[in-house]
């Protein structure tokens, strides 16, 4: 029964990760309809903006496990930005593996919970009690 009663809430928040994500993947891919900038400039802002992304859909799993809300925790995510997006480009980079990359989706998924554990609980922890 609590399952159903998350369903608009976890619904909410997919869209809001859509939301996200959209507008930034179409103005990328805008970016390659430019000649020249298009084909040289516009690969390494898609890998660093998959990165990112790859990042915020990881770590979604515990901040929404404990109910931060998404603007909440991108605002988190971006204190710590090096590092999650280092995170995002190693699973970008192993999923690109054959076979390791069978393994690397709940791998990632422990890291980042590792990371909320390390970086963010302590912080973000107070939210859940309100």
């Amino acid at each position: 029964m609590g399952l159903i009663k998350d369903v608009p809430r976890i619904m909410k928040r997919e869209l809001q990760k859509l939301g996200y994500y959209l507008p930034r993947a179409i103005g990328l891919l805008l970016l390659y309809f430019i000649p020249g900038f298009g084909q040289t400039v516009a690969p390494v802002l898609w890998f660093l903006f998959s990165a990112w992304m790859l990042s915020v859909q990881y770590c979604d799993y515990p901040f929404d496990n404990h109910k931060v809300p998404f603007q909440q925790m991108r605002n988190a995510l971006r204190q710590h930005k090096t590092a999650n997006m280092q995170f995002g480009a190693l699973i970008s980079l192993f999923t690109m593996i054959p076979i390791l990359n069978l393994a690397i989706m709940p791998v990632a998924v422990c890291g980042a919970t590792a990371m909320w554990v390390d970086r963010y609980r302590q912080n973000l922890a107070r939210t859940e009690l309100r």
